[in-house]
């Protein structure tokens, strides 16, 4: 296998590679280019075709129609055809179907669904394009930012010194590193003359038995459900935030169920503390303190419940942020009302948080379609020229003067923040709550953004006004989550040796998938259509893993992340 000096090289010379001149400007057959960063990009008009994505809940999925692609046009000459943006949910499928056939457009635009695994892999066969020698030439912006941000240069560049995708970041989502949260409906806990917030899994299993005997609603039916999930949904299911109480856990198939240690990984989900953490989820299901539908509907379905208009229904929920379970800043209000409580400690005092450290997402891609991949690059340059403004005008096309401004240097003396907890650089004149309006007017998840740190001031009157939701995510996450953060979680961006690809996908699928060994048996034991008491049962589980080849599985992380220099 690599190891880590052959990485480093590797990365040192992909930085060496970008220090070439910006270009004085240069024929691309019958189009004329200008030198890189300034504009038009090109003369005369040039055209690309587009595959992007768009999600529902933020826009109307009509890019191409937006003032910001006006915008762009007029500024470059570049017309970017959009010949299909695909809503989020079915994309993956999609993408995965025109990877496989060949079938591209000239650019596939994507922040999601395709990881650093799959672009090694279609880079390295020519699917995706070679772009170091066009980074260097024609991306003088993105250079330069690669350079500033090294870290990010690493997650960019591959083992074999390619780079083959246009990044983008959004590190100043700073509540998104620590995203396995839990709200509960505070008004309940007046109600019952409860004490707020519960801190262990103890407290938790009362607050919820009296949500669910103490007729907190006032109905006089017992109707409440004291917490309910969803199958889908930003982190909607009970098991990661639960799990936590009893041994380090992340679900998904990037590192799911393994925890860093300093010296090796360690698989989580056979482990006498993780059937300690089903035995209390199985509980708390068999007395009817978990919605019977968690595990089977999807978070729409969930919300549908927890706003439902005549009365209140649902006593807490786990999530990435509120509004994945409710209207945010509308429907029946309730939103406001359900709060954040941080990690609990579970019976033999583990207490953790799940860290997703800040990567690049792996989001534009030059397919072998495309003739002239250096004036795309060229057009795409802008998107990392000024992260304040560009960014901005990309996602949602905010403008200086109208939508935001810089802070005064008095403003800058009286310590207000971002999103991130950094000092913040601009104000906002406009400020819209998320999901209440359509990110139309800019490209919302087809931009590309470059934000290595959080830049916009939250203006303190936000603590007062929960649907301005970055204030309370931001206290949230700085005040509870972050002081649990250990040396423990998996780090961003792996990329495997080649020869064991294929090998770890399939463990992966077999193991930690969505429809895996382990989210099955768990769900299972949960719900109690097997026993997690019946020692012969729990053994066919752990014996199955092993089976399955739970062994190997933590080799090749193990393996890989040593020659990565993260354990010993």
């Amino acid at each position: 296998m690599r190891n880590l000096a052959i990485v480093l090289m590797l990365v040192a010379g992909a930085v060496m590679g970008f220090a070439g001149a910006e270009g004085e400007g240069s024929s691309a057959g019958d189009f004329t280019l200008s030198p890189p960063g300034t504009y038009p990009v090109v003369e005369p008009t040039y055209e690309f075709d587009v595959v992007t994505i768009y999600l529902s809940h933020e826009s109307s999925g009509r890019p191409g129609d937006s003032k910001f692609s006006a915008f762009l046009e007029d500024l470059t000459n570049v017309r970017v055809n959009f010949v299909d943006v695909i809503e989020s949910g079915a994309a993956g499928e999609k993408i995965n179907l025109m990877l496989a056939s060949g079938d591209l457009p000239d650019v596939l635009m994507t922040p999601f669904h395709i990881n650093a695994q799959t672009t090694y892999q279609h880079g390295v066969t020519g699917t995706f394009q070679r772009l170091n020698e066009l980074i260097d030439s024609h991306m003088p912006a993105l250079k330069r930012e690669l350079e500033k941000w090294p870290q990010y240069q690493a997650q960019l560049t591959m083992p074999d010194g390619g780079i083959y995708n246009l990044p983008e970041l959004e590190a100043g989502c700073f509540h998104c590193r620590f995203q396995i949260k839990f709200w509960m409906y505070k008004p309940w806990f007046d109600k019952l003359g409860l004490e707020f917030p519960p801190t262990t899994t103890d407290e938790l299993y009362e607050v919820l038995k009296a949500f669910k005997e103490g007729d907190p609603n006032g109905n006089g039916i017992a109707d409440e459900i004291p917490m309910l999930g969803a199958s889908t949904g930003w982190n909607a299911l009970p098991l990661n935030f639960i799990m936590n109480a009893f041994t380090y856990t992340r679900r998904g198939t990037y590192g799911g169920y393994l925890e860093r240690m300093p010296d090796s990984m360690r698989f989580v989900a056979n482990t006498p503390e993780w059937r300690e953490g089903l035995r209390y989820l199985h509980r708390l299901y068999d007395e009817g303190l978990i919605g019977r539908e968690t595990f089977t509907q999807k978070n729409d379905q969930a919300k549908a419940t927890i706003e439902n208009p005549d009365i209140e229904l649902v006593g807490s929920f786990p999530a990435g942020w509120f509004g994945v379970m409710t209207v945010n800043g509308g429907g029946t209000g309730r939103f406001a009302d359900f709060k954040p409580i941080a990690p609990l400690k579970g019976p033999a005092g583990a207490q953790h948080t799940t860290y997703f450290p800040p990567q690049i997402r792996y989001h534009t891609f030059i397919t072998a379609a495309e003739e002239h991949p250096e004036i795309v690059a060229q057009w795409a340059n802008w998107f990392y020229e000024d992260p304040l403004v560009n960014g901005n005008l990309g996602m949602d096309f905010l403008e200086e003067g109208v939508h935001w401004r810089y802070l005064t240097a008095e403003e800058k003396t009286k310590g207000y923040v971002a999103r991130d907890g950094s000092p913040a650089v601009t104000w906002p004149l406009e400020t819209k709550t998320y999901g209440e309006v359509k990110r139309d007017d800019g490209w919302s998840r087809t931009t590309l953004r470059w934000g290595p740190v959080g830049t916009r001031a939250l203006p303190p009157e936000f603590a007062n006004d929960p649907s301005k939701q970055e204030w309370i995510l931001m206290v949230t996450t700085r005040d509870m989550y972050q002081p649990l953060l250990k040396e423990n979680y998996v780090p961003a961006n792996l990329v495997f040796d080649e020869d064991v690809q294929d090998e770890l996908a399939d463990l992966t699928a077999t193991i930690a998938g969505g429809t895996g060994l382990v989210e099955q048996w768990s769900t299972e034991f949960i719900v109690g259509s097997r026993d997690i008491d019946d020692q012969g049962q729990w053994d066919t589980y752990v014996n199955e893993l092993e089976r399955a080849g739970v062994e190997r599985y933590v080799q090749i992380w193990e393996d890989t992340l040593r020659n990565a220099g993260y354990v010993n």
